[in-house]
């Protein structure tokens, strides 16, 4: 999953950090705990429910991604889309049994690795792809309805990936009391995110080669 984390609220919107403060916000995992520890109510709510919480104001703001919005058609029940250019908003991982692994043959290990560089790659291109046709949409309006458009200032967005350290050191505790190399781990996402941002300047994505 690559989109980016974004939040609708119903009336007033969230134009800088200190308009998180006592609103009702919908959070899942990290970041509506980040949302909590900057002053939001936060209520536990799946996010197929949140077209309902925003129109009967049990909820303020749902956090959620671009594309989201349409296939949900919370746009109809929120006035506002704030972008927080913070993170995105979860990853999801397929994974093969170890044994099972080993007794595919080299030639069925090699197709599974192409098939899966393949697919992450047809994923993250059709992602994208709807995102830019959702804010496309959000922007003109759905069916004579609008969302007001909102960006974060970078400062905001700073401050957020600030206030994200605490949970980052937390997990990376939790990773070591667990048995885990946490601290080894995220170091080594940190340079991997390093060295695939570099490879996407210089080189673009890689279905656009």
């Amino acid at each position: 999953m690559l989109s980016n984390v974004i939040v609708l609220c119903k009336g007033s919107a969230i134009r800088t950090l200190e308009d998180i403060k006592g609103k009702k916000i919908r959070g899942v995992g990290t970041f509506g705990k980040i949302f909590g520890d900057l002053g939001a109510n936060l209520v536990s709510m799946s996010i197929y429910k949140a077209y309902q919480g925003l129109g009967n104001g049990l909820l303020d703001c749902s956090l959620g991604y671009m594309s989201a919005t349409i296939a949900l058609k919370q746009h109809e029940a929120s006035d506002s889309l704030t972008k927080l250019n913070w993170g995105t908003y979860t990853g999801l991982g397929i994974f093969i049994n170890k044994d099972a692994l080993t007794k595919l043959s080299p030639s069925q290990r090699k197709v599974i690795d192409e098939v899966g560089a393949d697919f992450i790659n047809y994923l993250g291109e059709n992602i994208m792809k709807a995102d830019k046709r959702a804010e496309e949409l959000l922007t003109q309006g759905v069916d004579g309805r609008k969302l007001e458009m909102i960006t974060l200032p970078s400062s905001g967005s700073a401050q957020l990936y600030a206030a994200s350290q605490y949970h980052i050191k937390k997990w990376e505790k939790e990773a070591i009391d667990s048995g885990l190399s946490g601290k080894t781990m995220v170091e080594n996402y940190k340079a991997s995110l390093k060295k695939y941002s570099q490879e996407r300047e210089l080189n673009g994505y890689p279905w656009a080669r």
